[in-house]
Formats: C-alpha cells, structure tokens, sequence
C-alpha cells in the first residue's frame, strides 16, 4: 500500500498492490493504537486505482493506516505522518 503525500495535510491518496475493489475499508488508528477514523471504500471513490482519503479533521501526528480486505482479513498496513 502507497500513501501520500506522506506528510499529508488535508488529503491523502491511498494505491495498493491489488484491486482496490476488493478493499471494503481503511482504519487510521492514532500511534497508542486508538481507532481515529473508519474509511469505507465505495466503487465510486476509486479512481485509476486511488482513493482519496479526507483527513482534515485529523489532528497533527502520527498514524498507521490500515486496509481491510471483504473477507475481514487485513491486507496491508501504512504509517501515515498528519502536519498541517
């Protein structure tokens, strides 16, 4: 998985190895491991393979970002620096 710009300040662009049609969503968990925001993928989101992932509410920091597959099983894990 590919995120960036990483730092990011308001938008993140999330590629992955595989179809992003099979990914059904995104958890950005803080660094102590508390759940921050959950991402559902839509077909419509997608584009050219990219998703773009608002994080504006987001405060500065730094975050792992994980992608969950529709069977449940995590496909993919990402560090993920926020610096407004």
């Amino acid at each position: 998985m590919e995120v960036s710009p990483n730092p990011a300040k308001t938008l993140v662009k999330v590629k992955a190895n595989i179809s992003m049609e099979e990914v059904e969503k995104l958890h950005l968990y803080d660094i102590s491991g508390r759940l921050i925001k959950t991402i559902s993928v839509r077909p419509q989101d997608i584009s050219r393979g990219v998703l773009s992932v608002d994080v504006i509410g987001v405060q500065d920091g730094l975050y792992i970002m994980q992608m969950w597959s529709k069977q449940q099983q995590k496909m993919a894990e990402q560090r993920l620096v926020i610096k407004k």
